[in-house]
């Protein structure tokens, strides 16, 4: 569609880029300033295509605009901002994740994530569908189990999912404390983190105590404070999951003792870490050509008792996943020799 600065104009455009990046599911959208315009573009999981180019005028106005859905300061334009909203498009509701941050000329950038619906676990796609199955059994015990991979990787989903197989078997309360909330689930109470009224992570986690969950899941891990508060609350008796980013399984935990972890608490609470990339699969029909499966590599922690020292780990190998995968012929060799360690 031809784009004005007209402000009805930059509604519809900017609902179309939703709706858009929702068709062709998307992962993100991307506002970039460039020379005297904006570069838009959508991620498909590792790969980024540009989508159309705008007027610095129109692309600041878009800006305004995603900013003002995702209830964001519309005046504040140098200090990174992160927000959610959600979205009605021709083809439904879509939930999103906003960022901003400003560049050296006074001129924003923005990244949306797109947040999809946890129908069901079907709709997941899995390189080895055992490999999940296996996780439902694995994460049963109290403790703190520690999502990680790279951005884009589904750790989110994969933690939604498993929270919801668990609620499903049997009837358990799960609450969630994030900031922002992301994937929005009828069956949980979600809270989330306000700096305006002083409710961090420590303040909201005290409260949604006093509701006993049976899961908690703390938001992602990114520093210190929201680190010692899934620790502290898995150390407490819950079943606790978070994300954290990280190269892979064994990074997480020099990640959470550079956070100011002790050592004895990660000892104590730690009951597993689940690692996942999204890998290129080899197409069985045409239809196939964009299909990626999620691969993971995990390692868990069994204790005869809460606080035995003797642990049995128990973890799986990478490579050797890969290997398995190409023996399979399910990716190619060109992806064996991208994704292995």
């Amino acid at each position: 569609m031809a784009l004005t600065e007209k402000q009805e104009d930059i509604k519809r455009y900017a609902l179309s880029l939703i709706g858009h990046g929702r068709r062709h599911h998307a992962d993100d959208l991307y506002l970039f300033p460039v020379r005297d315009g904006y570069e838009l573009s959508f991620r498909y999981v590792s790969e980024k295509k540009r989508y159309a180019e705008v007027s610095l005028a129109q692309g600041q106005k878009l800006l305004l605009f995603y900013k003002f859905m995702a209830e964001m300061d519309v005046s504040e334009k140098r200090r990174p901002q992160v927000g959610a909203g959600t979205i009605e498009t021709a083809d439904g509701a879509q939930r999103l994740r906003f960022a901003t941050i400003g560049e050296y000329r006074n001129h924003e950038a923005m990244v949306i994530r797109f947040l999809y619906d946890i129908q069901q676990e079907s709709a997941l796609c899995f390189l080895f569908p055992e490999q999940y199955r296996q996780l439902g059994e694995q994460v049963l015990d109290y403790g703190l189990y520690l999502f990680s991979g790279p951005t884009g990787s589904g750790k989110t989903t994969t933690m939604y999912a498993l929270a919801r197989t668990l609620i499903q078997k049997r009837r358990r309360q799960v609450i969630t404390v994030e900031d922002p909330v992301e994937i929005e689930v009828a069956d949980f109470l979600q809270l989330q983190v306000n700096a305006k009224i002083n409710v961090g992570y420590e303040a909201a986690l005290k409260s949604c105590l006093r509701f006993r969950p049976d899961i908690l899941i703390v938001g992602e891990i990114r520093d210190s404070e929201t680190a010692k508060t899934a620790v502290r609350a898995a150390l407490t008796g819950h079943t606790v999951f978070s994300t954290i980013h990280g190269m892979n399984k064994e990074s997480v935990l020099s990640r959470m003792l550079e956070f100011g972890v002790l050592p004895s608490d990660l000892r104590q609470s730690l009951q597993g870490i689940i690692y996942q990339r999204l890998i290129p699969c080899l197409a069985q029909t045409p239809a196939d050509s964009q299909l990626n499966g999620v691969l993971f590599d995990t390692l868990f922690f069994k204790r005869k008792e809460t606080y035995d020292k003797q642990v049995d780990i128990q973890g799986t190998d990478w490579n050797a996943l890969l290997k398995t995968a190409r023996d399979e012929q399910l990716i190619s060799e060109e992806v064996f020799r991208t994704y292995r360690f």
